[in-house]
């Protein structure tokens, strides 16, 4: 292999890295599983949380210019709502699913609501500026 052949070192290759996190993060969901016993009626939420994780090492490695805070939050948010529902399927919450869902969807619209509030003055929120919307050339 030669010099123009190899990759640049310092920086990882994105694809394979993200590929690596997805293989590692499957087989320990499988582990998880097995070692805590758990049925897939219950485990099953650690796919979500493994979606989460993958997507917020994803947007580290693949956005060179740095994923930003908006970049990070989503998957953090998917994680956190796997966490929940991974307690909530073993019995550490003391709430079914059905009765989190059909209780808990308004305070999701609180959030999403407090979310767009705090997007439109946070700065890099809206990437679009002004020229933006009024040039469709800019």
């Amino acid at each position: 292999m030669t010099s123009e052949q190899r990759p640049a070192r310092g920086r990882p290759q994105g694809g394979l890295l993200v590929g690596g996190v997805w293989v590692m993060g499957i087989g320990a969901v499988f582990l998880v599983r097995e070692a805590f016993g758990w049925p897939w009626g219950e485990a099953w939420p650690m796919f979500v949380i493994l979606a989460g994780v993958a997507a917020f090492i994803s947007q580290l490695v693949m956005n060179s210019e740095g994923p930003g805070l908006w970049g990070l939050v989503w998957p953090l948010v998917t994680a956190g709502i796997g966490v929940v529902l991974l307690l909530t399927t073993t019995g550490q919450l003391a709430v079914s699913l059905a009765e989190l869902v059909s209780n808990g969807w308004p305070w999701l619209l609180v959030a999403w609501g407090a979310w767009n509030l705090v997007a439109a003055f946070w700065p890099g929120g809206d990437t679009a500026t002004e020229t933006d919307r009024t040039d469709p050339t800019a």
